[in-house]
């Protein structure tokens, strides 16, 4: 058990037993769940969000806020003009995986056009 803590204390510390800060790779690819009904949209939406914090493979969660913040009823498009540079890639991998055309691609956040479609 107290191995299993220190374990946790050097995960929190944020690096490795020689000192440097751990790299994680994000995945090649965002997994999406093939389109809702309006029966399962908040099912969906949620495996939406697992499978997009799986694909960042960071130790924080802020992909999620990242994501849910797309959800949000009075946030605009142009709110989403520029992503967070931590997010740009992850971001084109999910507008891949949501099949979004070529002529869309810039730096801004894709999800929420995605998504409102």
């Amino acid at each position: 058990m107290l191995e299993v803590s220190k374990r946790l204390e050097k995960l929190d510390a944020a690096k490795d037993d020689n000192g440097e800060i751990p790299t994680r790779k994000e995945l090649d690819t965002v997994k999406v769940p093939s389109y809702p009904s309006i029966a399962t949209y908040r099912d969906w939406t949620t495996q939406l969000t697992r499978n997009v914090n799986t694909a960042a493979n960071r130790f924080d969660d802020d992909s999620i806020a990242w994501l849910r913040s797309t959800f949000e009823v009075n946030i605009t498009f142009e709110q989403f003009y520029e992503c967070p540079k931590e997010f740009l890639t992850l971001d084109r991998k999910l507008a891949k995986s949501l099949k979004v055309p070529r002529f869309l691609f810039c730096t801004e956040s894709l999800t929420r056009k995605l998504l409102t479609i």
